[in-house]
């Protein structure tokens, strides 16, 4: 018995040495790498972490890892497609980090200040939660600078410097084709307050409104004019009241691709898109019946320096995406599954 004791004793005093020295527990500090690029073993949960989130979103299921997802009208697990997106989150940071290293790009003070206060930011406010799932300051201020590179690799492909640059000539006919500007009234369909949307009735009157508008713009009315003398009438059919001394902000400015257009509807993109300078349109916003009357893109007030970014991005984004996808695939991948395994998703803890 005695002997019994003291083996349990010596076996005790071994395994409490080895926790103290740290040597037989110690976690890997990395997963390995893809393309020589390192993945410290934080980024790698951080962007599990956010593969989580995504299949959260995606079932009402408590067991998410174990729930069946529909992802473009295919079936898999949980557990498979936080896997899968994890890997393609892996993919891409390697791909931006090898690519932004080939083209010569550089973040700024600004640049590295920015993104470092940013992830200050995120981590002030979610410190709890991303220290419960071993993901520290350093590990978000790697994510964001990468963010910030990723950010710049448009302009170092396709901005008049780039590696494969888009001309003026081809950014303006883009822009002119793909862009809306116009001045605009928004009378109201829903009282946000109540959510109350106007009745057939009202809707009618509300059409008739924008009509009014519209032939008085035509006439050479000024805007500000006509919101004070027909938005006081629109907002009463939704029980509010409007105040004239606010005509002059009532006005808008619409500058917006198409791809943000698309959010008003196919129907309205289309009609924005298809008028001409000088043209006024009524449209349909989803919460309010636009009347707007469309400028030409480009002019004294919007050069095409100030769209440049924009439009590259709406050119390009999706041809460099495909580019990363492809490269990211393509790298030579040395990671240690022994180390993703121990940093598994199931061990991810939600709020």
């Amino acid at each position: 018995m005695k002997t019994k004791h003291f083996a349990a004793l010596a076996l005790a005093a071994l395994m409490l040495a080895a926790l103290l020295t740290g040597c037989t527990f110690k976690t890997p500090a990395s997963v390995g790498s893809v393309g020589g690029v390192e993945i410290p073993a934080g980024l790698y949960l951080l962007l599990q972490y956010n593969a989580y989130g995504a299949a959260n979103d995606l079932t009402d299921e408590e067991d998410v890892l174990g729930a069946t997802l529909t992802v473009d009208e295919e079936e898999l697990t949980g557990r498979d497609y936080v896997a899968r997106e994890t890997l393609a989150a892996v993919e891409r940071y390697a791909a931006v980090e090898t690519l932004f290293a080939e083209l010569g790009g550089t973040l700024t003070e600004d640049e590295q200040a920015y993104a470092d206060s940013y992830a200050e930011t995120l981590w002030e406010n979610s410190q709890d939660q991303l220290s419960a799932n071993g993901i520290g300051l350093a590990s978000l201020k790697l994510w964001m600078q990468y963010n910030a590179k990723e950010g710049k690799l448009l302009e170092l492909m396709y901005g008049p410097e780039g590696s494969e640059p888009v001309s003026d000539a081809e950014l303006t006919s883009f822009i002119g084709e793909n862009y809306v500007h116009g001045s605009y009234l928004a009378l109201p369909l829903l009282d946000y307050s109540t959510y109350t949307v106007v009745d057939e009735e009202g809707d009618a009157k509300v059409t008739a409104i924008a009509e009014q508008i519209r032939d008085g713009r035509e006439a050479g009315e000024k805007w500000s004019a006509l919101a004070a003398e027909y938005l006081p009438e629109a907002y009463e059919l939704l029980n509010q009241s409007f105040d004239t001394a606010n005509a002059d902000s009532a006005v808008g400015t619409l500058l917006a691709p198409a791809s943000q257009l698309a959010q008003y509807g196919e129907e309205t993109r289309n009609a924005l898109l298809a008028a001409k300078p000088g043209e006024i349109v009524i449209v349909d916003t989803g919460m309010s019946r636009m009347v707007c009357e469309v400028q030409q893109v480009l002019g004294e007030d919007v050069t095409l320096d100030d769209l440049r970014s924009s439009a590259l991005s709406e050119m390009k984004q999706e041809e460099l995406d495909a580019a990363l996808t492809e490269r990211g695939a393509g790298l030579e991948h040395a990671l240690d599954q022994s180390a993703m395994n121990r940093y598994s998703a199931k061990n991810i803890k939600e709020d």
